[in-house]
């Protein structure tokens, strides 16, 4: 029984109390992890270090070239995208103009599908690709 309360008394000292005489050294804990040493690199380190033998490449001296010029936006691009904002101020804030709610509000929703219509007009068809002879490269 006095082996029992000398157990019990080392547990009150601590986690890091020595053991009494004549008791065996407790197995490491959770507490007692900061103990163990690990000499061996991490998987991290490995990770860090992967590649720094080789050589380095050298630059081949490549430039690509310009990139092209932007496109020129039409007019009738500018004043359909213009409509149909001006459309959408005037829909949404009739009293802009001096005018009667209901004619502001016509003449803004008139904008915006005179805008929209504008657009798409102006988009080009995708029937090019029938005038094109070629069919790409020849096996």
């Amino acid at each position: 029984m006095g082996s029992h309360r000398g157990r019990l008394r080392r547990r009150g000292r601590g986690a890091h109390a020595t053991p009494a005489e004549g008791e065996k050294e407790p197995l490491p804990d959770a507490t007692s992890v900061t103990r163990i040493t690990v000499n061996e690199p991490s998987l991290l380190d490995g990770l860090d270090t992967f590649g720094a033998d080789l050589p380095d490449e050298e630059d081949d001296g490549y430039t690509p070239p310009p990139p092209p010029p932007l496109p020129r936006i039409s007019k009738y691009a500018v004043l359909g995208v213009l409509a149909i904002i001006g459309g959408f101020v005037l829909f949404l804030f009739p009293s802009l103009l001096p005018a009667d709610r209901g004619i502001t509000t016509l003449l803004g929703f008139t904008a915006i599908l005179a805008g929209f219509v504008t657009l798409i007009w102006r988009l080009r068809s995708g029937d090019d690709e029938e005038d094109d002879p070629d069919d790409g490269a020849v096996v």
